[in-house]
């Protein structure tokens, strides 16, 4: 059976390391009940952009509680003309140089295009002060990247600062998303070494006994999961 929106998370085939190629539940299955899978990679995602990844399959996506959020303005329909162009070229010229960035083979342009991404990542969540919900999937999106900037900064200060868009991100996240979905792995990563650095051991540990156990319901010893990073 397929849906949009699944009772239970399944790791593909193609990514398991395990020998025995085996694809784990998350939660206990009863005998008989049904188990959907998603069509879906990216479960963070709002409705409409769940619809055009669904659109070839024939069907759509089914509305959750946290869908609002995800396009949610909070301006009225006539003062967002404004908004959705600065807020629109601010998020693209910021995707753009992290795409730069990350397609860079030295390390100075590296730098350079993720200082300029995550200036343009933080505009865009100026602009986005009072016109979009604070968990639209723009403002998530761009606190996970400014985030992951500032952490890679290794400056105790910068880490200290990118604590709360990290716990921003993960709260989001887990509203969407199953309780070990490979998703919250980039930011739990993100927030772990970033506690680490800015001197907060409490939340570090924390968000390491998260990470463990998210790995562990994931892949149960497998290590392929290990790599995944932020995007």
């Amino acid at each position: 059976m397929h849906n949009t929106v699944p009772l239970r998370w399944q790791r593909p085939l193609r990514s398991c390391a395990c020998p025995d190629g085996s694809i784990r539940s998350l939660a206990t299955i009863k005998a008989g009940e049904e188990v959907t899978i998603s069509y879906v990679a990216d479960l963070s995602a709002s409705v409409s952009d769940r619809a055009d990844a669904l659109r070839h399959h024939g069907f759509a996506p089914e509305r959750r509680a946290c869908d609002s959020a995800l396009e949610a303005w909070t301006v009225t329909a006539s003062a967002r003309d404004d908004k959705v162009a600065a807020i629109g070229a601010r998020n693209a010229a910021a995707d753009a140089a992290w795409m730069r960035a990350n397609a860079a083979t030295d390390a100075a342009t590296r730098k350079r295009e993720l200082m300029s991404s995550a200036s343009h990542y933080a505009e865009l969540l100026r602009l986005a002060t009072n016109a979009l919900h604070p968990e639209h999937e723009l403002c998530t999106h761009a606190r996970a990247r400014l985030a992951h900037v500032m952490t890679e900064s290794g400056a105790q200060r910068s880490c200290a600062n990118a604590l709360p868009l990290w716990r921003s991100v993960i709260a989001a996240l887990e509203k969407c998303v199953p309780h070990a979905s490979p998703q919250l792995l980039p930011p739990l990563r993100g927030a772990l070494k970033a506690a680490s650095i800015a001197g907060e051991d409490a939340e570090a540990d924390k968000y390491k006994q998260r990470l463990d156990h998210t790995l562990a319901v994931l892949c149960m010893g497998c290590h392929d999961l290990s790599t995944i990073k932020f995007g």
